[in-house]
């Protein structure tokens, strides 16, 4: 249980700093520019790391849902979030035609959204991440 904990607070803290990125210094969002900072986070992210955010959410969510289903279902956990955030990325790259077959939420998303290589790569990489994390955690917990 106590490793659970440090899991999650660990997961929490990575997950928050995730956002603070993606508020503070990613173009789409640009947070920093409403607060007037925008000069100040631009210096800070002397180099751009765009998918960070999306390792970020797919490392995250992997173990935050691992968590909650009480450390079982390691494949599920994996391959739901694999998936959901894969589907999400490619429909970005999706041509605007096709967009009239979902739901308008959804095609609102695959509009606006910027599908690039980085974050596919950001969450394999995630992905992988967490599966040698909850390896980990299921070892220590045979000890």
């Amino acid at each position: 249980m106590q490793q659970s904990i440090k899991l999650l607070l660990f997961t929490l803290v990575f997950f928050t700093l995730g956002i603070l990125y993606y508020w503070l210094v990613r173009d789409s969002i640009m947070v920093s520019k409403y607060l007037g900072i925008s000069h100040y986070t631009k210096e800070v992210a002397f180099f751009r790391i765009d998918w960070f955010p999306s390792f970020v959410h797919q490392f995250s969510f992997v173990i935050f849902t691992w968590l909650a289903l009480e450390r079982s279902h390691l494949w599920f956990s994996l391959l739901f979030w694999f998936i959901t955030n894969t589907l999400f990325e490619l429909g970005q790259a999706m041509p605007s035609e096709y967009l009239n077959y979902f739901p308008k939420v959804i095609a609102d998303y695959f509009k606006h959204g910027t599908y690039a290589h980085e974050d596919m790569l950001a969450i394999v990489g995630a992905t992988l991440v967490a599966y040698v994390v909850m390896i980990k955690y299921e070892k220590k917990d045979v000890k």
